[in-house]
């Protein structure tokens, strides 16, 4: 079953490069009515955005919204990453996944703001401790991105019982 993974994510241990001082990450993965708070980016539309979970955890898919005319339009995702990237980095190496979120938007009742819900390849993220978000366009081509809110869908991985623990439960023949 999935569901969303908020709870999961290790919110001390984010990691956000190139977030304006005034919009930070902390937000973005709060209430939906947070609306008035949000991330942007700030000496150019790029961000880096690392959120690690507190366990492992399989991801289905993230949703993305963000206003018209600076919401994140190509993302790449990367996994499981010891270091976080530095910008050449994420331009230049191959990601899990390369998305175009541009056709994924619907928009909101007053146009104002779009949501894109992005389905992973979920083979390729079965063991997630962290996943890296690279926003490299936003759709109006803007000085700056501004995400409102991200949410990933999945579900966390079941802890397998070990040799011993199976013998006590009476499992053994």
């Amino acid at each position: 079953m999935q569901g969303t993974l908020t709870e999961f994510i290790d919110k001390k241990q984010i990691e956000c490069l190139n977030q304006s001082d005034k919009h930070t990450f902390t937000s973005i993965f709060g209430p939906e009515d947070a609306s008035k708070q949000y991330l942007e980016s700030d000496v150019d539309e790029q961000i880096i955005l690392v959120v690690p979970f507190h366990q492992v955890v399989k991801l289905h898919s993230i949703k993305i919204t963000g206003p018209k005319e600076n919401a994140p339009s190509y993302i790449k995702t990367f996994i499981n990453r010891p270091v976080t990237l530095s910008f050449d980095e994420a331009e230049t190496i191959d990601a899990i996944e390369s998305i175009d979120l541009t056709p994924l938007y619907s928009g909101s009742a007053d146009d104002s703001t779009v949501t894109a819900t992005v389905q992973l390849r979920f083979v390729k993220y079965q063991s997630v401790n962290s996943v890296t978000i690279f926003v490299g366009q936003n759709l109006g081509k803007q000085d700056t991105t501004v995400i409102n809110k991200i949410v990933f869908y999945g579900s966390p991985v079941e802890v397998t019982k070990s040799l011993t623990e199976l013998k006590k439960d009476g499992h053994e023949h």
